[in-house]
């Protein structure tokens, strides 16, 4: 059998169905915002400023696999990728923190490009494994202080007619199956801090689906970002079990209504509402150019109004559990 390449993911075969819950539907956003979004996207002379530069891959942080480098746990277990390569990040305990995730990078080198250049170092930007760009990308973002995770496509609810890839996490296969196509996505890129869960109502909200991955992200010292898709995700109590750092989405943006920008800024402002009780929350948001522009221009006015934006480790095992359902 070949080895995979960025084309080819691991091949296995199905041995029963799986069902599949509907999915949750996100309660609508505040329709009064504090922020208005730009119209215009700021020209060159105007991107963010880059941060400082994340720590250096680490051969002692690697492991060979089928599939190339993946991340892994130090010789003494005391040293964990997620956080050696953490973007710095220091706020009083008392601001509320807010993380944006922005996801589905490398896919379009244009948008992946003005991403990494205009938005904040703050902002964790999350990349496609399927993309030929990603491992440059990732490099690249790295470069410039942001923290980079990879799409993790969980099952989705009518698979497989509704198919995100050869790599997707299936209910049917086995747990070894699955932990081989998780490997197979942390190979696309290396210095990355952990995953980013895509669709997964079903595979989400299933404890024996989940339990290996949670297993194998423990052993390679990653962080676990849940998007949500189920009310009831089994990485809350399996991340305690496996001490697995995670964070979840309070606010997963749809990019699908008419007024991108005024939608995104209102899902920001009902964060920053959310937060001052909360005190630490995130909205995964999938990349375009209006997204790039709306949270470029939002980050400017979070500190000034007295929040701390924070990259997704700065908010790690931090949220309230009590919201995880309440999308």
């Amino acid at each position: 059998q070949p080895t995979p390449t960025a084309q080819t993911a691991p091949a296995v075969a199905p041995s029963s169905p799986v069902a599949a819950k509907p999915p949750v539907v996100a309660a609508k956003p505040d329709p009064a915002p504090v922020f208005q979004s730009p119209t215009v996207i700021p020209p060159p002379e105007r991107l963010a400023l880059p941060g400082q530069p994340l720590a250096a891959v680490e051969p002692g942080l690697l492991r060979d696999s089928p599939y190339g480098p993946i991340p892994r746990l130090s010789a003494d277990r005391k040293r964990a990728p997620w956080q050696v390569y953490a973007a710095p990040f220091d706020a009083p305990d008392a601001k509320p923190r807010l993380s944006v995730v922005v996801t589905g990078l490398g896919l379009a080198r244009d948008v992946t490009e003005r991403a990494i250049a205009t938005l904040p170092p703050q902002i964790s930007l999350s990349f496609s494994p399927y993309a030929a760009e990603t491992p440059n990308a990732v490099a690249a973002a790295r470069q410039r202080g942001h923290e980079a995770l990879l799409d993790l496509a969980l099952e989705p609810e009518s698979y497989p007619r509704i198919d995100p890839g050869p790599a997707t996490l299936v209910g049917a296969y086995s747990g070894a199956d699955n932990v081989a196509r998780l490997d197979w996505v942390l190979a696309r890129a290396q210095g990355t801090i952990g995953v980013v869960a895509q669709y997964g109502p079903s595979f989400g909200a299933s404890a024996m689906a989940m339990a290996p991955i949670a297993q194998a992200l423990r052993e390679r010292g990653l962080m676990y970002v849940d998007n949500q898709a189920s009310e009831h995700p089994a990485m809350m109590r399996l991340s305690r079990d496996f001490a697995v750092p995670w964070a979840f989405a309070n606010a997963a943006f749809d990019p699908g209504s008419a007024d991108e920008a005024a939608t995104l800024v209102a899902t920001l402002h009902q964060l920053e509402k959310a937060s001052t009780v909360q005190r630490a929350m995130l909205a995964l948001v999938p990349v375009s150019p209006v997204a790039i522009q709306t949270i470029a221009a939002w980050a400017k006015t979070v500190e000034p109004r007295g929040f701390a934006l924070a990259p997704v480790t700065g908010i790690a095992s931090r949220q309230d559990e009590r919201d995880v359902g309440r999308k």
